[in-house]
């Protein structure tokens, strides 16, 4: 899974963007775990969603509808590169959260919401004071 993940970040040729992936997607991956330990939700789980949650973004350069798109991108991911690695369950469970993390104005399935709040999280404690800006917006 993160052979995978990491294969897709390797190929991102800009520096900067390469270490924003990397550090952005791992960082939500961290809070996904904590989050889940806390509300009684599978860390392992939530840790791959926190991995993947932005994985389109980053692989095509593209950020506009990222999260439905990712949603796809997965899908399609999971019938190849990540073949067998996860169940039918965990499957929907992983893209319903990838293809809701954006929609932080209504709420959604325990996995759904853990990423949002990942994610937000994450910016509220890293990198630049307009990531803190953005991310208080979301609250």
């Amino acid at each position: 899974m993160r052979g995978y993940v990491n294969r897709v970040f390797d190929r991102i040729e800009d520096a900067e963007t390469r270490r924003a992936a990397y550090v952005h997607s791992y960082g939500v991956s961290q809070c996904c775990v904590l989050l889940a330990l806390k509300r009684g939700l599978d860390p392992e789980l939530a840790a791959v969603i926190g991995l993947l949650h932005d994985i389109y973004s980053y692989k095509t350069g593209l950020t506009a509808l990222h999260s439905e798109n990712g949603a796809d991108m997965v899908r399609v991911v999971f019938k190849r590169d990540l073949r067998d690695l996860f169940s039918e369950d965990e499957q929907t469970i992983i893209k319903s959260a990838i293809y809701h993390h954006s929609d932080k104005g209504h709420v959604h399935d325990e996995y759904d919401e853990l990423l949002k709040d990942s994610d937000v999280l994450f910016l509220l404690s890293f990198r630049t004071s307009y990531d803190a800006i953005r991310a208080q917006r979301l609250l």
